[in-house]
């Protein structure tokens, strides 16, 4: 039984074409993988099928139903849901009301929104009933936002299937979650996916190992390959080089015995290492182990239980994320986090705005298309009118470019 289908999806974004005649059929039991470089317009195609934007050309059908104008609230109604690249959850919210926004929107219970979930059977008996498929059972009162990527990561996809679809459209469900971790979670989801019924899977993959190595039973992959109109432009490491200043100098960045709490729950204890002029330092660890969060110190975003971190010698402590990035630390987030209203170019250019360095601003976002060749394509473009990989390579410390690169000239 066909449950969803496109048929020769075009769509534009002004002169820019991101879908060229996609034609699609998505059929009960089956779990197709959508795979193909960044920019070959997967999240643009999930995007249109889940009615977030309307296609410049061409039908979506649901359960044989036209959906090209229905908008992503009536899809969901209907027994569609997806969960989005990057993470989208209530940071103030508790895992269970997280995942009971959901459910109250399934239910229809928008009225009683306010209402004390505890009090809404019908509401918390699919909270529990989520939260144990998806391991949250201890952990339900807890703030989402002191969960690890990998938690936060299963938490959207949670959300997504409190709305108890008949489908589900998954965006990279695995993209910045540690190797070890993927397999667990593709698990999680596939199990996920029988105990609730649901019919089939579209999901966006970059990773060939989850993409043909999890045992999933009686659902079918299916491999649907995109290609662009214009072939990716190969990415070429420009060789590292240091300002004349820091030539000869030993440490750049120090940190001492670094100790973080976050609510009452100790993240960091003792965290100890020195980067040195010309180094590129990896900090590895599982999905919680405090990687984002000693960034997030050094930046000054967390303030340390106790603990030293210099920059040049000289004590940060005290100093505001803003006077960090002054003094010549930059930062690029998990998430990318480019101006909606700006252009790819201007969004590259903005920080370097902020400070001043030994080269000209003009030096600085030219080394940028240099070593991110890529981008220069993309220079008039709004930020948002990129796929979710270009818009990563613009900011996102994963995959490329980041507006941090141009601002610093001491660490990043």
């Amino acid at each position: 039984m066909t449950l969803l289908q496109a048929q020769n999806v075009r769509k534009l974004y002004g002169g820019f074409c991101a879908l060229d005649d996609v034609t699609l059929t998505i059929n009960d039991g089956e779990h197709v993988s959508i795979i193909g470089p960044n920019g070959a317009g997967k999240t643009t195609l999930v995007n249109v099928l889940t009615g977030l934007v309307r296609p410049t050309a061409g039908n979506v059908t649901f359960k044989g139903y036209n959906v090209v104008n229905l908008g992503a609230v009536r899809l969901a109604r209907l027994g569609m849901a997806r969960s989005f690249q990057l993470v989208n959850i209530f940071p103030e919210l508790s895992v269970g009301e997280t995942i009971a926004v959901a459910a109250i929107s399934h239910l229809r219970h928008g009225e009683r929104f306010f209402s004390s979930t505890a009090r809404n059977r019908p509401v918390w008996e699919i909270v529990e009933r989520v939260g144990a498929i998806f391991g949250f059972s201890g952990k339900l009162d807890q703030p989402a936002k002191i969960l690890s990527q990998g938690d936060k990561k299963l938490l959207d996809v949670a959300s997504a299937f409190a709305l108890s679809p008949e489908i589900i459209l998954l965006d990279e469900p695995t993209s910045g979650v540690s190797t070890a971790d993927k397999s667990t979670i593709m698990r999680v989801l596939v199990q996920a996916a029988r105990q609730m019924g649901i019919k089939a899977i579209i999901q966006i993959e970059h990773d060939m190992d989850i993409v043909f190595g999890i045992p999933i039973g009686s659902l079918q992959f299916i491999t649907v390959e995109f290609s662009r109109m214009e072939a990716p432009h190969p990415f070429v490491p420009a060789p590292m080089s240091w300002p004349p200043s820091l030539e000869g100098s030993t440490t750049m960045l120090e940190v001492e015995n670094l100790n973080v709490e976050i609510q009452n729950s100790e993240i960091l204890r003792n965290v100890a290492f020195e980067v040195a002029a010309g180094e590129l330092v990896c900090l590895v660890g599982r999905n919680g182990a405090g990687k984002t969060t000693t960034l997030r110190t050094i930046m000054g975003y967390l303030r340390p239980k106790k603990g030293v971190i210099r920059l040049g010698g000289n004590d940060l402590a005290g100093l505001s994320t803003l006077q960090r990035a002054r003094l010549g630390i930059g930062y690029a987030p998990e998430t990318s986090e480019v101006f909606a209203e700006l252009s790819v170019g201007e969004n590259i250019e903005m920080p370097t705005w902020t400070r001043r360095t030994e080269r000209s601003a003009e030096d600085r976002i030219r080394l940028a298309y240099q070593v991110f060749p890529q981008l220069r394509r993309y220079m008039t473009r709004p930020g948002t009118h990129l796929s979710g990989g270009a818009q990563d390579a613009v900011d996102c410390p994963h995959t490329g470019a980041r507006r941090a690169f141009v601002a610093p000239g001491r660490a990043v």
